[in-house]
């Protein structure tokens, strides 16, 4: 993905969210066995983006649009983290991060990209403990 696309992306993220602009954030396409094993455990998953520690991984096998659409759910969550608004050790706060990146990933493929979004999991991604 080039550093133009990475761009208007981003505008696009903190348009949609409501964050604050931020700089660029680093986006490296990587084959799919890299996310089954810094993603899912050494384990065939589903995963096609992750954001960590201020880079965006894409799946190399996603076509154009499933691309910029999973890179605008990354985005939300690099703007999330550099917003330091959310408790990342708060399971309540993860999952909703989660739901708060689905939810601009819906609104930039119907308003953008004119199509509904892609079919996604919608799992809350950690639940609390009960004591």
């Amino acid at each position: 993905m080039n550093i133009e696309l990475i761009k208007i992306l981003l505008a696009w993220a903190v348009f949609l969210s409501q964050y604050d602009k931020a700089p660029v954030p680093d986006v490296e396409e990587k084959p799919h066995s890299y996310f089954v094993k810094e993603v899912c455990g050494g384990k065939e998953c589903n995963v096609y983006g992750w954001y960590n520690k201020g880079t965006i991984y894409l799946d190399k096998r996603l076509n154009e649009s499933a691309s910029e659409e999973i890179a605008v759910h990354e985005i939300v969550h690099y703007l999330q983290d550099v917003s330091n608004k959310w408790d990342e050790s708060s399971c309540k706060d993860r999952n909703l991060r989660e739901k708060e990146a689905y939810l601009v990933q819906t609104k930039y493929s119907i308003e953008v990209m004119s199509k509904l979004p892609l079919r996604m999991s919608n799992l809350p991604i950690c639940k609390e403990k009960i004591k």
